[in-house]
């Protein structure tokens, strides 16, 4: 790594931590050591070989300030607590008994957030993930106690930071046994913005816990982002994790689960479309370390103009996880001749008794619907809009809760008719 990057990253760095606890050094640190020494990402793995890892170093990009905080519990504008897609969880909204929402960079100095944090994303874990383990500015810890079940979704809005920075955001939550929570994240910028956002979500679940977990991506055109979910699974945990993306200039994710418990449940549900020359790398792992596991999947992706998606799903079911039923969907829409998808769906097997299934297609749309929209009046773009949503219409109809499907519907909508 050469001194053009290294010197602004460290000063960035002695910066943060004279804000935090003396604790926060160590760990701070030794991630910016991993990060600074590791080589880039290696082409030839799965997980990168439709992305340059080179397009997502910081480079002469500052790393964002975290700003002043409108929202009680000190979260810095990076995590702002406020109304966001559904209108709930706002600053003034008070959370109930047994629910907490607090600046991760507080947090981590004592208690739950200390002993979890770093445990699923940790400097070890990745290049980029190493980065925002040094560097996240605030972030939020979201814990909800045991047997707890909140009426309203918590909003979190993550705003990237303005063109020449870098954001690092960063959320560790966790769900006690027999608890309930639906939690929504947002990524917006300004439109104009050239800015890059490396962001990390660790989720745990304890037995019994139930997680909706929504993740929406409408950051500017100009913007590169890697978006990062490490989730954890007790026994009879259930977790829905659904994924939105519309912005971004590059959109790297991220998503993996690990049913470490029996009868542990993961399903992923993603949409995504591209314009432009947008780019869209998702890569998801699913893995069955305990026996009586699910996993299921559904990714769909609509692209026009010169847009660009890869879509690589991992199954993998361990050799003492037998009686696993696994199942991965990824379908591509292809709007004009020069937009591209690939895809890889991949099962690791290492076990009888398992019930999995996987598929992929990719292809344009059919010229019969377009002909039978503009005989009924429709107009090219208003023909292609309702063919689209119609085929992210399987994906919406799965998320949990009709506000969430329909606020996420009204936000693809948007975006079709931009």
């Amino acid at each position: 790594m050469t001194e053009a990057i290294a010197d602004p990253l460290a000063a960035a760095l002695e910066d943060l931590l004279r804000g935090l606890p003396p604790g926060a050094a160590p760990r701070r640190r030794e991630a910016l050591d991993r990060f600074l020494a590791a080589p880039l990402p290696d082409r030839a793995l799965h997980l990168w070989r439709y992305t340059d890892p080179r397009r997502l170093l910081p480079g002469s990009l500052a790393p964002a300030a975290p700003g002043a905080s409108p929202a009680p519990g000190g979260l810095p504008a990076c995590a702002l607590l406020r109304p966001g897609l559904l209108g709930g969880g706002g600053a003034g909204t008070a959370l109930p008994a047994g629910v907490e929402v607090v600046d991760l960079s507080a947090a981590a100095s004592s208690g739950a957030a200390s002993d979890l944090l770093g445990s699923l994303s940790s400097g070890a874990a990745g290049k980029f993930e190493a980065l925002n383990l040094a560097l996240f500015p605030g972030g939020a810890f979201v814990r909800v106690g045991r047997g707890r079940r909140p009426g309203e979704p918590i909003s979190l809005v993550h705003r990237a930071g303005g063109s020449g920075t870098v954001a690092f955001p960063r959320t560790l939550v966790l769900v006690e046994e027999g608890a309930e929570a639906e939690i929504v994240e947002e990524f917006e910028s300004d439109p104009a913005s050239d800015g890059m956002v490396h962001a990390v979500a660790e989720i745990h679940l304890g037995p019994g816990a139930r997680l909706v977990h929504t993740v929406v991506n409408t950051l500017g055109d100009r913007v590169r982002a890697s978006l990062v979910q490490r989730a954890r699974l007790e026994a009879a945990a259930s977790l829905t994790s659904v994924s939105v993306s519309l912005g971004g200039a590059l959109a790297k994710t991220e998503a993996s689960a690990l049913l470490a418990g029996p009868r542990a449940r993961s399903q992923v549900l993603g949409a995504v479309f591209g314009s432009g020359r947008q780019q869209s790398d998702l890569h998801v792992l699913q893995d069955h370390e305990a026996p009586h596991t699910a996993s299921d999947l559904l990714v769909r992706v609509a692209l026009r103009d010169r847009a660009r998606a890869s879509y690589t799903g991992r199954l993998r079911i361990a050799r003492d996880a037998p009686h696993c039923e696994a199942k991965q969907e990824n379908r591509n829409l292809l709007l004009s001749e020069e937009a591209r998808a690939d895809s890889i769906p991949e099962l690791e097997i290492l076990t009888h008794e398992v019930q999995c299934s996987h598929a992929a297609a990719t292809g344009p749309v059919d010229p019969a619907q377009v002909f039978y929209l503009r005989s009924r009046g429709f107009d090219a773009r208003e023909a292609e809009k309702a063919i689209v949503l119609g085929f992210l219409e399987p994906v919406f109809s799965r998320v949990p809760g009709a506000a969430l499907a329909d606020a996420l519907r009204a936000l693809a909508a948007g975006r079709l008719e931009g």
